[in-house]
């Protein structure tokens, strides 16, 4: 729901031009001049040119000019603004934080920009009594998420506990909900829940990018304060095991090397290969590299020559820049780029130098594509956008409503172009349809 303000509400401080600028590096210029100040909180909205209205009316204030609670927009979020104060000038300084904005600045100087109000907070209260005292301290209500507060990885069905702590005000139920799309849209769990822990049963919604959002309210129904898990964390979804075989006991006559049955490649599938596409579903469903390419160990009776430098799973490289994946086929496999290498890694910490010589001792096995649901690519040749399912299968994104709904209004953001050199590295799957 959009709030629009117009001419300032009676007892409300207004920000107009040209005080009325704050910068995102992620989202650009923000305009507040559609937004008032009260002493209890912000009013209306504020306006991002590239990503559209941001609803002000979730941020508290109180007469120290302290603000608190979560402003949101369609487009960019929830956005923290516990860590903006309004200083005696009127002027907003500090910083509000976002997963998407990353941070809203609001410079300390008014040369060019700033956000300034004709609200003003009010004089320290004095201690009553006797001889006097010292300001009084304003505590302001808080919750703080201990689990799962990010980074941790859950199986659908298990039951898990949501804990989380309170202070600073009178509460008397909390609202819980979660998100599988880091806080796009919300479900609730639960909305009258009395103590500051819930037992969860963890839906079957494969998705990395799960967050928990508490509210605290007052005996009035009144929002006293919430919060969002720091992080994002990760949704195992229950899928039927993919062309079981039966395991045959071994005869008598056998010896103890056929008792071990081969170890067989996973097959190269995907549950969004075909039909609907999902790209949480599609992350989930390839956590490696060796799952998306298939590789396993070789069997007893078909060994490949393996050396100790290249253990499954781990990163390499010698003196140039490339990186390789070690495949657990005892393989090196190379990504050909920083942006597919950062499809499936954080960062190069864990990468590990090993000599020139050693390097030329594991074969090539080729190179690593981009990692599911991760990204979008083309190629310049091709006006076509496809998405990524495991084994480098790609899937034309018909349209932009499809491209919309599945990585969201920026979709055009996620689009990575490959070299026609390392096309070939891809097969062509069927194209999601509406």
């Amino acid at each position: 729901m959009i709030f629009g303000v117009g001419a300032a509400l009676a007892g409300t401080g207004t920000i107009s031009s040209p005080h009325n600028f704050a910068w995102s590096p992620q989202i650009g210029w923000v305009d507040f001049s559609q937004a008032g100040v009260t002493d209890t909180g912000l009013v209306g909205q504020a306006w991002g040119g590239n990503y559209g209205w941001i609803d002000l009316n979730g941020v508290g204030n109180n007469v120290s000019g302290s603000l608190s609670g979560y402003a949101w927009g369609k487009n960019v979020g929830w956005i923290n603004f516990a860590g903006v104060t309004i200083n005696s000038s009127g002027q907003f300084t500090g910083t509000a934080t976002g997963n998407i904005v990353s941070t809203i600045d609001f410079p300390s100087s008014c040369s060019p920009n700033c956000v300034q109000t004709t609200w003003r907070p009010s004089s320290p209260q004095t201690g009553g009594g006797g001889g006097g005292g010292g300001p009084a301290i304003v505590y302001i209500p808080s919750i703080i998420i201990q689990t799962p507060d990010g980074g941790g990885s859950y199986n659908a069905g298990s039951t898990i506990g949501l804990d989380w702590t309170s202070a600073n005000g009178a509460f008397t139920k909390y609202k819980v909900s979660y998100s599988i799309d880091s806080g796009a849209s919300w479900t609730t769990i639960s909305d009258n829940a009395a103590a500051a822990s819930l037992s969860w049963t963890v839906p079957n919604s494969p998705t990395t990018l799960g967050k928990i959002k508490i509210e605290g309210y007052a005996s009035n129904g009144g929002l006293l304060a919430s919060a969002l898990s720091n992080g994002t964390f990760t949704i195992i979804g229950n899928t039927a095991a993919v062309n079981p075989e039966p395991i045959t006991p071994p005869k008598a006559d056998q010896s103890p090397a056929d008792n071990n049955p081969p170890i067989l490649p996973p097959p190269v599938v995907d549950p969004t290969a075909t039909g609907a596409y999902t790209p949480a579903i599609a992350i989930v469903s390839t956590p490696d590299i060796n799952t998306d390419k298939g590789l396993a160990a070789p069997t007893a009776n078909n060994q490949q020559p393996t050396t100790p430098n290249c253990v499954s799973g781990t990163l390499i490289k010698g003196s140039l820049p490339a990186v390789y994946f070690c495949g657990a086929d005892g393989k090196r496999y190379v990504f050909v780029n920083s942006s597919i290498f950062l499809s499936w890694y954080d960062g190069f910490g864990g990468v590990q130098v090993i000599s020139n010589a050693d390097l030329a001792e594991i074969p090539l096995g080729g190179n690593v594509t981009y990692r599911p649901g991760k990204k979008m690519i083309k190629i310049q040749s091709d006006p076509r956008v496809y998405v990524v399912s495991r084994g480098g299968v790609l899937r034309w994104v018909s349209t932009e409503a499809i491209a919309r709904v599945l990585f969201g209004d920026h979709w055009n953001k996620q689009i990575d172009d490959v070299s026609d050199a390392f096309f070939v590295n891809y097969r062509i799957g069927d194209p999601i349809v509406p």
